[in-house]
């Protein structure tokens, strides 16, 4: 099982923006897209961190 990375957080320790989507904030995404569009037109990189949900489509499957 792998656990929880906030990669919105690196992001933003390397200088870029970054920014977690998930159930808290979900009505806000296309606002949240449309500035980090913006915001990487303007140089800035930008990461967005999507939690989806939890699924089992690799049960079973080795992955590296």
């Amino acid at each position: 099982m792998l656990q929880y990375s906030s990669y919105e957080l690196v992001a933003q320790g390397y200088g870029g923006d970054g920014v977690k989507v998930d159930r808290t904030n979900e009505a806000d995404m296309e606002k949240i897209y449309k500035k980090a569009i913006d915001d990487s037109r303007k140089g800035t990189s930008v990461l967005i961190n999507f939690l989806i949900g939890k699924t089992n489509f690799r049960e079973g499957s080795i992955s590296v």
